[in-house]
């Protein structure tokens, strides 16, 4: 999933939907609400990666350090979380469409 340079979201609002759309491909949750909460965005690619996240600094989330988490394995994968205190909001404003993550959010705003 590669930036178009020349088509970059710069609204709030599809700042909001490209990450949206990130998330339902490169980013991920726990599959059940008994495992802790987390909200990860990984990629290979870390430019296009760092690009999201900095999406989400400017729109004021707060966002884990980007890092690889495991070098040995595979020292191109790259990830970064969406900081806890940030969780409800993200949920709140961005969500997912993703039918698997959609489910799992709507069962987190619950609680």
């Amino acid at each position: 999933m590669k930036f178009d340079l020349e088509k970059k979201p710069e609204s709030a609002r599809d700042k909001k939907s490209y990450i949206r759309g990130y998330f339902d491909a490169e980013g991920g949750m726990p599959k059940s609400q008994n495992h802790f909460l987390y909200l990860q965005f990984s990629q290979k690619d870390q430019d296009d990666l760092t690009e999201v996240k900095e999406m989400l600094d400017v729109l004021g989330y707060k966002c884990g350090k980007m890092h690889n988490p495991s070098r040995r394995v595979d020292k191109n994968y790259w990830r970064f979380f969406v900081s806890r205190n940030s969780h409800a909001r993200y949920m709140e404003e961005i969500g997912s469409w993703h039918p698997r993550k959609a489910k799992q959010i709507k069962l987190r705003m619950k609680i």
